[in-house]
């Protein structure tokens, strides 16, 4: 305990007062939490610069569970970057944490009021309660007993099954199922004995086909070292087919290829990072277009069947839906401007097969503020528009 007096549960008022501070302090978790989450963040402060950057978030929400890209990552750093300096110190991620355990909570109490037992509110069945974790993704553990259990003990459940699906899924380096499927039709391409490992003349020519290849001394060099730091992530996982000598396991190959594609995530950042500067956008705008873009994406896949949603895999936006919205983000546009907005997307390489992404939709944002909407004090008000 604390705070109060270790005789009685009473508290008085200067030690409600410390047990107030304490609580906004931490974001209302525990000690061992924020012991927790504070090696956490120390762990993939890369640089060691006391706060975590896009890049190094998204690894910390990889090794988390959470499947995101790095747009969202750029998304929910903003909501708590007090001091805009695009980084998070550990009280922002602290209160990042905080606003992502209230959703969590929200979503699991709604699934539990689906479930609890009609007979007795606040209550579910040991029957019910398989039912209502499947319904969050998760599967009753084995020391499950079947019993009823009120909303906390509910929680508590769900986290432990959250917990055990986490670990079990490390070995897959954040990817979904869908992109390990894809990473797996590869690797079996190129294990011709299906012994399941290659050699390294195989990996070479995987890499090929994703545009991976090391095009100098130098990468070469890397790649060894980034093969060897990929078996060893996968044996921590708890992967025994991580590849003999001179070998390389299928799951040993997912952290490499990992670690490929964050590299490829660090170029895509700063290309978006020089976009802006070029084009006279603020860090506020950019996150603002994030914003919007990322809604317009969602609610597209949202429209979508499972099969095309996972060919798009959130890569950007299509033709006509890009159209839609420059018309909702500017609905005065004239018959001339609109004929000019085709031309426009035609030339960012954006056409009813070829979606645009993140930095083509920015050029398109600039092109619209100076070639077709009126002066403005500040382009940001525009964007505000979108959000009404």
């Amino acid at each position: 305990m604390e705070v109060g007096s270790k005789a009685g549960n009473d508290l008085h008022f200067f030690e409600f007062a410390e047990f107030l501070l304490l609580y906004r302090r931490r974001e209302g978790f525990r000690r061992d939490e924020c012991a927790k989450m504070q090696h956490l963040v120390e762990r993939f402060d890369v640089d060691e610069s006391g706060e975590v950057n896009a890049l190094e978030l998204i690894e910390l929400f990889r090794h988390l569970g959470h499947r995101v890209t790095l747009d969202e990552v750029h998304v929910f750093l903003r909501q708590v970057d007090e001091n805009e300096s695009n980084c998070l110190d550990f009280r922002e991620y602290l209160r990042l944490m905080r606003l992502h355990r209230e959703d969590e909570l929200s979503h699991i109490s709604a699934i539990f009021k689906q479930f609890d037992d009609p007979n007795e509110a606040g209550v579910m069945s040991g029957i019910r309660v398989a039912h209502a974790l499947e319904a969050l993704g998760h599967a009753a553990p084995d020391s499950f007993e079947d019993k009823a259990l009120n909303f906390e003990r509910f929680v508590q459940l769900v986290d432990v099954c959250r917990a055990a699906s986490v670990a079990k899924d490390r070995k897959k380096a954040g990817f979904g199922d869908a992109r390990i499927g894809e990473l797996r039709m590869a690797f079996r391409r190129y294990d011709k004995n299906h012994s399941g490992d290659i050699d390294n003349n195989e990996l070479l020519m995987i890499l090929a086909d994703f545009n991976w290849q090391p095009r100098s001394r130098e990468e070469q060099s890397q790649l060894v070292q980034k093969l060897k730091t990929a078996k060893q992530r996968a044996q921590e996982a708890g992967v025994r087919d991580a590849g003999g000598p001179g070998k390389i396991g299928f799951w040993t190959f997912v952290q490499l290829a990992r670690m490929l594609e964050t590299e490829h995530e660090r170029s895509e950042d700063a290309a978006v990072h020089a976009l802006m500067v070029e084009l006279g956008f603020s860090q506020k705008e950019v996150d603002d277009f994030r914003a919007i873009f990322l809604g317009k994406l969602h609610k597209v896949l949202q429209g979508q069947d499972e099969e095309n949603a996972q060919v798009m895999r959130l890569s950007g936006l299509p033709h006509e839906d890009v159209k839609r919205l420059v018309w909702s983000l500017a609905s005065s546009l004239s018959r001339q401007s609109k004929l000019q907005l085709d031309v426009e997307l035609k030339n960012l390489g954006c056409t009813r097969d070829t979606p645009l992404e993140f930095p083509g939709f920015l050029r398109l944002m600039r092109w619209l503020a100076t070639a077709v909407l009126p002066p403005r004090s500040g382009y940001g008000q525009s964007v505000s528009l979108a959000n009404d």
